[in-house]
């Protein structure tokens, strides 16, 4: 009888134990960027051959309401996420999948790199290579531009 209990406590102790470890390993997990949801602005600023790009309202927005959206407070996008987030989740190219342009280190919407142009992208003042893979923080301030 005694060993049953034994058993049991031990068996209690390894379920709980465990429960708590694989959630704080879910939580130190370096893909996981938030557990429990996010509100993010980040804002963007597109330019073709110097001439600045309208970004439309309301995208991401309708009878699917999209985590990556915008609002009328353009160049604001709005990254409202419940539950788990993930780093591609922040991905720039995200947003524009659900805008449905073409967006990467060679292509801004029609215009590829060539003799008119090339496709070049900085994020709070600085250049950065990353282009539709970076990860969009709070705050961020990304202009792409192709001249």
């Amino acid at each position: 009888m005694r060993s049953i209990i034994i058993i049991a406590v031990v068996g209690v102790v390894l379920l709980v134990g465990g429960s708590y470890w694989s959630k704080s390993l879910a939580e130190r997990d370096p893909n996981t960027v938030a557990t429990s949801g996010l509100h993010w602005h980040p804002e963007l600023e597109i330019y073709i051959l110097g001439e600045k790009q309208e970004i439309p309202q309301d995208i991401g927005l309708g009878v699917v309401h999209n985590p990556i959206h915008t609002h009328d407070d353009i160049p604001v996008l709005h990254m409202e996420f419940s539950g788990k987030v993930v780093q591609d989740d922040t991905r720039l190219g995200e947003f524009f999948e659900v805008w449905g342009k073409e967006f990467s280190s060679e292509q801004i919407f029609e215009y590829k790199n060539g003799p008119e142009g090339s496709v070049r992208m900085y994020v709070n003042g600085a250049e950065n290579t990353e282009f539709e893979n970076y990860r969009m923080r709070d705050g961020d301030k990304i202009v792409i531009r192709y001249e």
